[in-house]
């Protein structure tokens, strides 16, 4: 096993990726409209089933499992990105819902869930909520041409794993 300082760093930025896919539905479904109808109704993708099957009987070869796994949740984090930022997705949203209802499934079975950044907040960082109030105090230093505090507010957010994107509407936030 490698302990490095470059494989945890690794390991970390593998698990954000693989949590902000496991996240995606709950974080931009009502945003892409997937209200109504329950994702547990919705069939996993029979390909990636098939692949997942095909690793996993494969002298239980749960890394080759893993590594498909993987390349949905970097899909749908790459989808959770451009909805940050604004900009139009690249895959249809039918079929991000459906690769996100497989990758739950799927991670389901090797015990793999998602952790909420909102749950876990408490002591260990801001909640949604008071990054907003960050946001609109900033949003008025800026207002009054306080530069200086609204540069610490920023500061203090990205310090905080907390990266702010200013739009033409408005500030959005999101958690590194």
């Amino acid at each position: 096993m490698d302990f490095t300082e470059e494989a945890i760093a690794s390991a970390t930025s593998g698990w954000q990726t693989f949590n902000d896919g496991l996240t995606f539905g709950d974080r931009f479904g009502a945003t892409l409209g997937w209200g109504g109808e329950s994702s547990a109704t919705l069939e996993p993708l029979p390909e990636v089933v098939d692949k997942f099957q095909t690793a996993m009987d494969d002298d239980f070869n749960s890394s080759a499992a893993l590594a498909i796994l993987f390349e949905l949740a970097k899909d749908l984090r790459r989808a959770g990105n451009l909805l940050v930022h604004g900009e139009a997705l690249t895959t249809p949203v039918d079929e991000l819902r459906h690769q996100w209802t497989t990758l739950v499934e799927l991670a389901g079975v090797l015990g793999l869930v998602a952790t909420s950044t909102a749950a876990t907040a408490g002591d260990e960082g801001l909640t949604d909520a008071a990054i907003e109030d960050l946001i609109a105090q900033r949003q008025q230093a800026r207002a009054d041409r306080n530069f200086a505090e609204s540069d610490q507010i920023r500061d203090e957010l990205k310090a905080q794993g907390i990266t702010l994107i200013d739009k033409p509407n408005g500030t959005v936030f999101v958690r590194d």
